[in-house]
């Protein structure tokens, strides 16, 4: 039960590391939880504490709980130390992925501030495009940073050349990229 829950954790800690894609991190995590849920249900569960549920489908279609825990007496015999453990782990498992989740939360938030930042800076937002005395970058560089971020990446050096950074003439292909990118 401990080694499923650290696991799902672990995972989910470690995987940004090794993985850029969220889907990734997403499912594996899911799946890895999934897993925890059984044995927590059919195996942990049953043997450290006696609690076993499940779902039956009655005489009229109905779908039913059926809910089993021991008794007194059998409680009593059960060691106290795995029952421990088995509700400590279980409360602390879920208060550790609300704080991830709060986290997440609150990163996804930073995230987003960070685009709208950059937004602003790289004048993709229509208010400073009409005013070109906001920012400091011109719109030749704006082009040249958006063209060194495409796919296959262009090195800067590649697309200053092509819009004529440095140059104060006019060339034809500085008025084509200017066209093409709406300046």
């Amino acid at each position: 039960m401990v080694i499923n829950q650290a696991g799902a954790l672990a995972f989910y800690i470690l995987s940004a590391l090794f993985f850029d894609s969220f889907v990734i991190i997403f499912v594996v995590t899911v799946l890895l939880s999934a897993l925890d849920f059984w044995v927590v249900k059919n195996v942990s569960g049953r043997i450290l504490v006696g609690l076993r549920w499940w779902n039956e489908i009655d005489d009229n279609g109905e779908s039913v709980w059926k809910f089993e825990c021991l008794d007194q007496e059998s409680l009593a015999r059960m060691n106290k130390k795995d029952s421990w453990l088995f509700w400590w782990t279980l409360y602390l498992t879920a208060v550790v992925w609300i704080f991830f989740g709060i986290f997440s939360l609150i990163r996804f938030q930073a995230d987003l501030a960070a685009q709208n930042r950059e937004k602003v800076l790289n004048r993709e937002s229509p208010e400073l495009a009409l005013n070109p005395r906001n920012g400091s970058v011109t719109r030749r560089q704006i082009v040249s940073m958006r063209l060194s971020r495409e796919e296959p990446q262009l090195r800067k050096e590649i697309a200053e050349y092509m819009l004529d950074v440095g140059s104060h003439m006019w060339s034809k292909r500085r008025s084509k990229a200017n066209k093409s990118w709406g300046f």
